[in-house]
């Protein structure tokens, strides 16, 4: 009697050790890297009260843009380097742009855009944490 495809015993459907792990700190680090990416749209509208912008869609839209082209970037840099390098140095990468904009980007239309552009890279962890968790999983 063969063992069918569904029963824990095939190794395609085998989990190795730490992928779960792996997947939850992903997780996690999906949280954080997505607040940072959308740290500028809750605050849209407050830029345009205090008079930096007449409309906050620009400054909403630059890091949306940046993350999302910025993704196929990284996707071949995550092929090329593996998601277990890339994530954290994108990660840490994105710390630099919050620290701007909280202390010195958020007082000019321009330094803001200048931020939102960098946050943009935090929008890109999506193309290394997916391929990075998902040839562990069935």
């Amino acid at each position: 009697m063969t063992a069918s495809p569904s029963t824990p015993t095939d190794p395609s459907t085998t989990v190795p050790p730490g992928a779960w792990r792996a997947l939850a700190l992903v997780t996690l680090g999906f949280g954080v890297n997505f607040w940072a990416w959308a740290l500028l749209s809750p605050l849209g509208p407050v830029y345009v009260e205090r008079g930096l912008a007449t409309d906050a869609s620009l400054i909403v839209a630059l890091p949306v843009l940046v993350g999302s082209l910025g993704r196929i970037v990284m996707g071949g840099l995550t092929d090329r380097h593996g998601g277990h390098l890339m994530f954290p140095v994108v990660s840490l990468i994105t710390v630099i742009p919050v620290l701007f904009v909280g202390l010195i980007g958020q007082y000019t239309f321009s330094t803001l855009l200048l931020g939102g552009f960098f946050l943009g890279i935090a929008g890109t962890t999506f193309a290394i944490g997916v391929p990075y968790v998902n040839s562990w999983f069935p």
